[in-house]
């Protein structure tokens, strides 16, 4: 599992499932290290951190860390479990600025909850260095004790080989790390003078799903002035083939012909492009019904849905219903509440599911128009979620608007949920795919009762079989 091969993959493709493994199934050694529960607060826990993170960057396909996990008196390994406030303070940006503030070049990384038999853990994914080895670049010193130096300006970290970060000390150590990076350089010049004695362009090292990444920065920065797009609440959905295809759709005619032909009508039209659609050098965009998708020429499916739940006219409904349907003995606990609305943020359950649903079963109509064997990368992210009330107008759903019955999501950063997938895989799957996000959104609001039994039947119904 912690193969090289595997290691090597670009961040943020790895399936909750591998992550869990990286948690349960994998000790200390030369690629992955763990520590007990803990926040990333402090000087002397962020330095320490730090010194791990950078001797991993100065490895061999670099490392993980796993946040969460202890090893025992007995050298056993014991899985313990962050509390959310913990948890919450390992938010990649934030981890990433301290450590490349003391640190160069700048190390990629990305830091991950990850749940598994309800504890809760941070598993961290640290990019080996690209072509300079990393060494320390700024001083820090222990605010208890000012001449204990924490880090040292010049210093570099590695691995040891008893699993540990130490200080690179010895010549049979440097030579390894710049042998590393010499290597690296020289596989660089050798492919570029291949190309160049074979009369080909340079090897350009750019991956497929970097130039995917580079594509949503343009149609994010292209969108971001539309009324229903944000980049801080609601849903950000993304899928797209894995081979990148600049034109796969060569005409901006032939990429509407295929959001027209394939778009879903259960129980309405999705993606709607009656009106408001169009056309942007990279492909076609529609900014309305509270809602933005984008389709390119290169495959990108891109959906951005801000939480239409924060406008008044939701509240205006929400005031209605619980005047007309919300029964309570105690009419002053009413009226309190009718006061203190306005205070409460709010996620409407059956529109959350919607968003889910559709852009679950368009995807499916999507993968049919590609080749057999290909693979479709999926991204389901969802923003702002913490301290939201989840509510439903249907009284079937046995929902309570009355904020007393249970308690607003405490999700400490969004919840984001990714893999790769066959086509043949989501075409036969794509329910299951689908109810285990809902599944994940639910679990995220105290006291809600969902059952994945329950969410498929939805789902079931949504598609129309029964």
């Amino acid at each position: 599992m912690t193969s090289r091969e595997t290691l090597e993959t670009s961040l943020g493709v790895f399936s909750d499932d591998f992550l869990r493994r990286i948690v349960t199934d994998t000790g200390e050694n030369g690629n992955v290290d763990a520590k007990g529960p803990m926040a990333f607060d402090g000087v002397a826990e962020k330095a320490g951190l730090a010194k791990d993170i950078a001797a991993f960057a100065n490895s061999n396909s670099g490392g993980w860390l796993v946040i969460g996990k202890s090893q025992t008196e007995s050298g056993e390994f014991a899985l313990g479990n962050l509390s959310e406030e913990q948890a919450a303070s390992f938010e990649t940006t934030k981890v990433a600025q301290w450590v490349n503030n003391h640190f160069a070049p700048e190390i990629q990384l990305e830091c991950r909850p990850v749940r598994h038999e309800g504890r809760l853990f941070i598993v961290i994914q640290i990019n080996e260095f690209d072509d300079v080895p990393v060494i320390c670049t700024k001083h820090c010193d222990d605010p208890a004790n000012p001449k204990k130096h924490l880090l040292d300006v010049g210093c570099i970290y590695i691995r040891g080989s008893n699993a540990e970060s130490k200080l690179l000390q010895t010549q049979d150590e440097f030579r390894r790390l710049i042998g590393t990076a010499t290597k690296k350089r020289r596989d660089d010049i050798i492919q570029h003078l291949d190309a160049m004695l074979k009369g080909q362009p340079p090897v350009d090292k750019t991956t497929d799903q970097d130039r995917f990444n580079d594509e949503i920065e343009v149609i994010r920065s292209d969108l971001r002035s539309k009324m229903n797009y944000s980049d801080d609440s609601g849903w950000e959905i993304l899928f797209h083939p894995t081979v990148y295809q600049k034109e796969r759709w060569d005409e901006i005619g032939k990429v509407e012909q295929f959001v027209l032909t394939h778009s879903i009508n259960i129980p309405e039209r999705f993606p709607d492009q009656r009106t408001g659609t169009f056309a942007t050098p990279w492909g076609i965009a529609n900014p309305t019904y509270w809602e933005t998708w984008a389709f390119s020429k290169s495959g990108m499916f891109y959906f951005n849905k801000p939480f239409e739940e924060d406008q008044a006219n939701t509240r205006d409904r929400i005031r209605t219903y619980v005047k007309g349907n919300v029964r309570q003995t105690n009419e002053l606990r009413v009226r309190d509440f009718l006061e203190q609305m306005n205070t409460f943020r709010w996620a409407d359950l059956d529109k959350n599911m919607d968003t889910i649903m559709k852009t679950f079963a368009f995807m499916r109509r999507f993968a049919e128009v590609l080749d057999q064997g290909e693979t479709v990368h999926y991204r389901y992210g969802v923003r702002d979620l913490r301290t939201r009330y989840l509510f439903s107008f249907d009284q079937r759903r046995q929902m309570y608007l009355y904020p007393e019955y249970h308690d607003p999501c405490q999700a400490p950063s969004p919840l984001v949920i990714e893999t790769v997938v066959t086509v043949e895989d989501i075409i036969a799957n794509w329910q299951t795919y689908c109810v285990d996000i809902m599944f994940r959104f639910l679990e995220l609001f105290p006291g809600i009762p969902a059952s994945r039994d329950g969410l498929m039947g939805w789902v079931k119904r949504y598609a129309g079989e029964k």
